[in-house]
């Protein structure tokens, strides 16, 4: 905060602070469940829940005094966002689910590469390829390229399936049992080995 002036100094850094700050706080969450810390449970997916909510607000009033492109391409990624905040409180209630945590996926990847995308589009790396950020044709692009995202994480996860699928498929053969597919969460108990038995 500058005095002399009354603004803040560098706000867009506070806000990528603050954004980083409630990541971090999960990431911490994340590891005092991997180490069997006494914590409540679903405080990975709300802790989850809440930095993707303050990822979301942070990002909504990143908005003000930008150009059209600028805008569109916040508001793209804020509808990355919101979704994959319903998703993980939804997941928080029903943990055993296989299709939450993999909507979650495709939500969290279409965050992170609109996020890739979005520096491309307002920071380019390449000197005189700046894009108009009043353009109505760009804004129509960036909107089909947001789009094409969608479909690329859509057949990454296709792709993966169908790898998974067959490796099992394989196993099974090998083995002579079923393998069967199932959520993973940190809540649940794992199998023990014979090892561990031992």
């Amino acid at each position: 905060f500058d005095p002399m002036t009354g603004q803040v100094r560098i706000p867009q850094n506070w806000q990528h602070t603050t954004m980083y700050m409630f990541f971090a706080l999960n990431g911490f969450s994340d590891i005092l469940i991997a180490l069997r810390a006494p914590v409540p449970v679903g405080l990975d997916y709300a802790t989850m829940s809440l930095a993707c909510a303050v990822e979301g607000l942070l990002f909504f009033y990143h908005l003000h005094g930008r150009g059209n492109l600028d805008v569109l391409v916040h508001q793209l990624l804020i509808l990355a966002i919101v979704p994959g905040v319903a998703v993980t409180a939804l997941e928080a209630r029903n943990p055993h689910t296989v299709y939450l945590p993999m909507l979650r996926a495709a939500l969290a990847l279409l965050n992170g590469t609109w996020l890739w995308q979005a520096g491309f589009i307002l920071y380019p790396p390449f000197p005189d390829h700046d894009w108009d950020l009043e353009d109505q044709e760009s804004i129509k692009f960036v909107t089909m390229v947001f789009c094409w995202h969608i479909l690329g994480i859509l057949l990454f996860m296709y792709v993966v399936y169908v790898i998974v699928y067959h490796i099992c498929q394989v196993k099974e053969k090998l083995t002579g049992t079923e393998v069967e597919l199932g959520p993973l969460s940190p809540h649940t108990p794992q199998a023990q080995s014979e090892s561990d038995m031992e």
